[in-house]
């Protein structure tokens, strides 16, 4: 059975902050829905 973890979850664990590769603000950032769907000015 798959585990129930969400995507910032499973971001974390695969080791993409450890790494340097983005940090935790720029994920937050990326996954903000409200910014995703908010119409553009």
């Amino acid at each position: 059975m798959a585990e129930r973890i969400s995507v910032r979850e499973a971001v974390i664990a695969l080791g993409f902050v450890e790494r340097g590769e983005l940090t935790e603000e720029q994920l937050d950032s990326a996954l903000d829905v409200l910014s995703m769907t908010a119409p553009k000015a």
